[in-house]
């Protein structure tokens, strides 16, 4: 039984907080072949516990297959207060990443996933760590359309 505990939070440029940005958490672990050792991704599993206020998820398990993680029940979510928990994680692994998948309306992707940092001098069943991200608000394009005598004018 793991009780390590991560919260995210997503920011945009302003450090306004971002609500509805999708992530699926995943951890490296090297892994035996026959010429020596190989790093594979493992994704979490996870299930909203509903039972907690703070938007927290556990880990009920682990996949090798990313688009498992992927799927739209097995995302990590964040709230109104652009925060998403995640707890049942083992501290000792020291390279937890969050990978965003959806960005919230009107920002991009960040590209660049979010490692977990663990706060020093903790106990491995009960330590916390924090991670953060920070998208990047799309900007409007004009489009302009002309249609026999008329002029239309679009905003995506």
């Amino acid at each position: 039984l793991y009780t390590g505990k991560v919260t995210l939070t997503k920011t945009g440029e302003g450090e306004e907080k971002l609500a509805n940005a999708k992530f699926v958490l995943y951890r490296t672990e090297k892994v035996e072949i026959d010429n020596g050792k190989e790093s594979v991704k493992k994704y979490a599993l996870v299930s909203k516990d509903t039972t907690k206020t703070n938007n927290e998820y556990v880990v009920t398990g682990w996949t090798n297959n990313e688009e498992t993680a992927k799927a739209e029940d097995n995302l990590i979510v964040t709230d109104t207060n652009g925060q998403a928990v995640v707890r049942g994680l083992d501290s000792t692994y020291a390279d937890y990443k969050f990978k965003e998948v959806v960005a919230p309306n009107g920002y991009s992707i960040n590209s660049d996933d979010s490692v977990v940092s663990w706060k020093a001098s903790q106990e491995a069943s009960a330590a916390t760590g924090t991670a953060s991200m920070t998208d990047t608000k799309l900007s409007a394009q004009v489009v302009w359309v002309h249609i026999s005598s008329q002029s239309l004018v679009l905003f995506l």
